[in-house]
């Protein structure tokens, strides 16, 4: 059940992040980095249509987040790069190039060999309150650090910075919703507002938001996507088995596959952001119906 959550949130999200993209490569370059850009962004139904599918996956991701580890559910969630592609072919009738199925070929053989490799468990819900400020201090801390560093920057330097820090804190979101999802679940909705976990995600989305689509106004998809997505998995990894106390087979020979595995579905992750259907830059193919 965990599985199936994930995949219909991943083609949920594809559809919104891939609208949001086309929106924000629209907005004024003087508001980048600047709540400006919200304000300009807020303003757009289109965006508006996007958001709300980012929302809805969100939603369905985080029911999956409440049923299993972190880092699992993580590992699995990079298939929206694959619905993102089957999405903007649909759309326009445009055909798959053989590159983009090699590529998508590529990140689920990453997928298996991840999962089957690091055989990650459900984390423990309880957790030190030090391990938990730590957890978060490090990583909002860092995406503050590249996005100060990405200002000193244009085109696809800036984006590839602002979206390995929006990445970061999209893995943290991750962490804190999963937290969030316990203490709903053991104490129901005024629990949850009685507790610092709710409050702390919207302002980690907040951040995240404003960091992911600037990324996305400063350059096309290619240049953002990649360092999002894997940023996302790797931070989310490391502190769904630092925070959340979850666990992963790291003894030997496992160990040794844990890395190729990463790498090789990074590398797909890497092949998929380069497609035309991703990016917008393609030829439009007729349908069958209309060339008759």
């Amino acid at each position: 059940m965990v599985y199936v959550l994930t995949i219909v949130a991943a083609f949920v999200v594809a559809g919104g992040e891939v609208i949001q993209q086309r929106m924000a490569a629209q907005a004024p370059p003087e508001d980048n980095l600047s709540p400006k850009l919200l304000l300009w962004l807020v303003q757009r139904p289109r965006w508006l249509a996007g958001v709300g599918c980012s929302l809805a996956g969100n939603t369905v991701f985080a029911t999956a987040l409440g049923m299993g580890s972190v880092v699992l559910i993580e590992a699995v969630f990079v298939s929206r790069l694959l619905f993102g592609l089957v999405i903007a072919a649909f759309w326009g009738w445009h055909r798959v190039p053989g590159r983009d199925l090699l590529g998508g070929a590529v990140v689920v053989v990453g997928i298996a060999a991840f999962l089957v490799v690091a055989r990650p468990t459900t984390p423990d819900a309880g957790s030190v309150p030090v391990d938990w400020w730590l957890g978060a201090a490090c990583p909002v801390f860092v995406a503050a650090l590249l996005a100060g560093v990405a200002s000193r920057f244009t085109g696809s330097p800036r984006a590839a910075l602002l979206g390995a820090g929006a990445g970061i804190v999209f893995g943290l979101q991750a962490v804190l919703v999963q937290s969030a999802v316990h203490v709903m679940g053991d104490h129901g909705l005024l629990g949850l507002l009685s507790t610092w976990n709710g409050y702390v995600v919207v302002v980690v989305a907040l951040f995240g938001m404003l960091l992911v689509q600037s990324a996305f106004e400063a350059a096309p998809l290619p240049s953002s996507y990649p360092a999002v997505v894997t940023a996302q998995l790797l931070c989310a990894f490391a502190l769904g088995v630092w925070v959340l106390h979850g666990h992963v087979r790291a003894t030997a020979p496992w160990v040794y596959g844990l890395a190729p595995a990463l790498l090789v579905m990074i590398g797909g992750i890497a092949m998929l952001t380069r497609s035309p259907l991703v990016t917008g830059h393609h030829h439009r193919v007729e349908p069958q119906a209309e060339q008759e």
